[in-house]
């Protein structure tokens, strides 16, 4: 109970340390994102706890429908999240330039938004724990990946047009 405390103090009190406003709100959203995920999960293991019949079936497919729940919300997000030193793609060749961090996240946030969806639909696929924790690990190394080298490209492309 006290790390969504202490989550909320932080999510009100961060955004004083970061100068420049749009840090500020980019901030607050993630860290409410992040608060909204730490509740759900901590329903989760309330539910878990409480012995219901069928909850230990059911918590993979409800554990993993938050996650990719959480990566479609933050995909909705990425497009509008300026260059900044917390959230977002943040590699070397992203945080060079304000043009290619916009379209790295333009199309990350496509990109998130599909994991986040095969995520969820995974969890219906794959009706074994050892199979959906399998599935899932893929699909997310494989997000990881394509955005990692589609950024690469995207940078490259537009280092080699000017």
């Amino acid at each position: 109970a006290i790390v969504p405390i202490l989550l909320v103090i932080a999510t009100w009190g961060a955004p004083r340390y970061f100068p420049k406003p749009e840090h500020r709100t980019v901030i607050r959203k993630i860290m409410l994102l992040t608060l909204l995920l730490l509740y759900y999960l901590s329903g989760l293991m309330l539910y878990l706890s409480w012995g219901v019949k069928g909850a230990l079936h059911h918590f993979p497919l409800l554990f993993w429908n938050g996650i990719g729940a959480f990566f479609i919300l933050f995909g909705n997000i990425m497009p509008k999240l300026r260059r900044n030193p917390i959230a977002g793609i943040r590699f070397s060749w992203t945080m060079e330039n304000d043009e290619v961090w916009r379209r790295v996240h333009y199309y990350g946030g496509f990109e998130t938004i599909i994991a986040g969806i095969l995520i969820c639909v995974a969890t219906f696929v794959f009706p074994h724990d050892a199979a959906l924790r399998y599935a899932e690990y893929t699909i997310i190394t494989i997000y990881l990946i394509t955005v990692t080298v589609h950024s690469r490209r995207i940078a490259r492309a537009m280092r080699d047009n000017s």
